[in-house]
């Protein structure tokens, strides 16, 4: 690449910061909310999978679409 079209797409690459505060290039599906959790922010336990699990195992519409 010539040095007006590294310059040129240094200017218009969209940039952001992650959560390790790395500035880096933002692609098409990147989102904070598209990625996982991190463990120190994970406030589910085995005792809410399992209610959230039997909630959705007994719930109507997945009782009409069997």
């Amino acid at each position: 690449m010539s040095s007006f079209q590294a310059k040129l797409r240094e200017r218009i690459v969209v940039k952001n910061y992650d959560h390790d505060g790395n500035l880096r290039p933002v692609g098409v599906l990147d989102n904070d909310s598209l990625r996982p959790t991190p463990v120190k922010d994970r406030s589910w336990n085995q005792v809410t999978y399992t209610i959230f699990w039997w909630g959705t195992l007994f719930d109507g519409v997945t009782q009409y679409g069997v």
